[in-house]
């Protein structure tokens, strides 16, 4: 009887036995293929962020900046431009605010930094960090800024460019509270006046800033005025196609115009 039992129990046993390995097979099966399915995931991820790096004016943060931006510090009670002594206020923007710069020191304006900086290309999204090349932005701004510690002010002009790899799309309001944020990093309290890159007469399009290029950037800039994160800037242009050389940027008359139009912001 003895005999009968146990014979007869070899075969649950085995069969126990057998189920037993055969689970731990099937979960270290499902570990390992987990594994390498993570594996692929990460290479695949890697291989797209080297194409990504490859790519001409890499774009390095998400366009939806919103909720990611500081909560904006509201500018204290306006301030004249003219009450700020020489070379004490700086300013940041594209190749036309460099062109506003160059025609107002040659209208004796003194009240901005005397040195013309390389800004040619700064539209908002690359002020607000979103390409490559943002740091060699900032690193020139840092270096007048260096030569003029008494900086108490900055002149932020809007630009935008549909020649961008985005096509203008993330010079965005949200992208100009962080370009005001990052002027207020490295100067706190600072004084922020916004102005909008010129208009032209007669419904000229410039080609880099796109047919509603400047209306937006004055849109945006307006915004920030209403809500007292900036005082309004000077207003330039509108410059007519004999002022100017490529279709977009200011000649010495341009220039003069708009020097002109600083100066009576800046030192009058």
């Amino acid at each position: 009887m003895r005999y009968a039992y146990e014979h007869m129990n070899k075969p649950l046993t085995i069969g126990i036995v057998s189920t037993v390995l055969a689970l731990v097979v099937i979960g270290e099966a499902f570990f390992l293929g987990t594994q390498y399915a993570a594996i692929d995931r990460k290479a695949t991820s890697d291989d797209q962020n080297s194409q990504d790096q490859d790519a001409e004016d890499v774009w390095i943060k998400d366009d939806s900046v919103a909720s990611t931006t500081p909560s904006p510090i509201k500018n204290p009670t306006p301030v004249p431009a003219v009450a700020f002594a020489e070379h004490s206020v700086g300013y940041i923007g594209c190749s036309m605010t460099m062109n506003a710069v160059e025609g107002y020191q040659s209208e004796g304006g003194t009240k901005l930094w005397n040195e013309i900086a390389d800004f040619g290309g700064g539209s908002i999204s690359v002020w607000a960090g979103l390409v490559q090349t943002a740091p060699a932005y900032w690193n020139g701004f840092e270096g007048i800024l260096a030569k003029n510690p008494g900086t108490k002010a900055v002149w932020m002009e809007l630009c935008t460019s549909v020649k961008k790899a985005n096509g203008g799309t993330s010079d965005t309001y949200e992208n100009a509270l962080i370009m005001r944020q990052e002027i207020l990093k490295r100067i706190p309290n600072a004084v922020i006046y916004v102005s909008a890159q010129p208009s032209y007469t007669g419904g000229h399009v410039c080609g880099i800033a796109g047919a509603d290029g400047p209306s937006k950037m004055q849109e945006i800039a307006d915004r920030l005025v209403a809500g007292r994160l900036a005082q309004k800037g000077p207003v330039l242009g509108p410059l007519s196609t004999a002022q100017i050389v490529d279709g977009c940027h200011a000649n010495t008359s341009g220039k003069a115009l708009m020097g002109q139009q600083m100066t009576a912001f800046f030192d009058r």
